[in-house]
């Protein structure tokens, strides 16, 4: 209204929040008590230059030279039945026979302070890539942030064995040109 009043050429006066404010917390109010207001873990593109997370519509993927790490995981004695409710979802089988005498075994990840997994035939970050997720996400795995807001990881350890030259697929800002981490983060 007063935008209206003000091109029609009378004076007018407009205090920020008086008007719009309410009918914009009014409407918060509203989604919240429907129950389409909530808050949780969720995976998102994150901006460590921004510090803050990105939209989808605002990233794009770009093929770049990098390197392939081989990290040495160290299989620790014994066995954990609370980890075996993971290992019944269909994650056991095996793709390559040489390595099949380490399933069901569990391993001590790297840069975790001992955190133990159990050996499955396939890999889960749920911490740091979308789909691994979801999946996470479905059977109630835990999920384990590596990764500080700045980029850097949380405890840097020389646990690589080889490394070599690999193309690597990665998700950039549109804004700053940043590559972008998949983080975890309260939304």
């Amino acid at each position: 209204m007063v935008r209206y009043h003000r091109m029609r050429g009378r004076p007018t006066l407009w205090l920020p929040g008086t008007d719009h404010a309410g009918a914009v917390i009014e409407a918060f109010i509203r989604l919240h008590e429907k129950g389409l207001i909530y808050q949780g873990s969720y995976m998102v593109n994150w901006s460590p230059k921004l510090q803050t997370a990105v939209s989808e519509l605002e990233v794009e993927y770009s093929e770049e030279p990098g390197t392939l790490y081989y990290i040495k995981y160290h299989v620790a004695g014994g066995s954990r039945s609370d980890f075996l409710k993971y290992q019944q979802h269909g994650l056991k089988l095996c793709l390559d026979e040489r390595y099949s005498k380490y399933v069901g075994k569990m391993a001590i990840v790297p840069m975790t302070y001992g955190h133990h997994v159990p050996i499955i035939s396939d890999k889960i970050s749920p911490g740091h890539d979308h789909n691994d997720y979801v999946l996470a996400r479905k059977l109630a795995l835990p999920i384990l942030n590596v990764m500080n807001k700045d980029g850097t990881l949380n405890e840097e350890t020389d646990l690589a064995v080889t490394k070599e030259p690999h193309s690597l697929r990665v998700l950039r800002s549109q804004r700053g040109g940043e590559a972008i981490e998949p983080l975890v983060s309260k939304q």
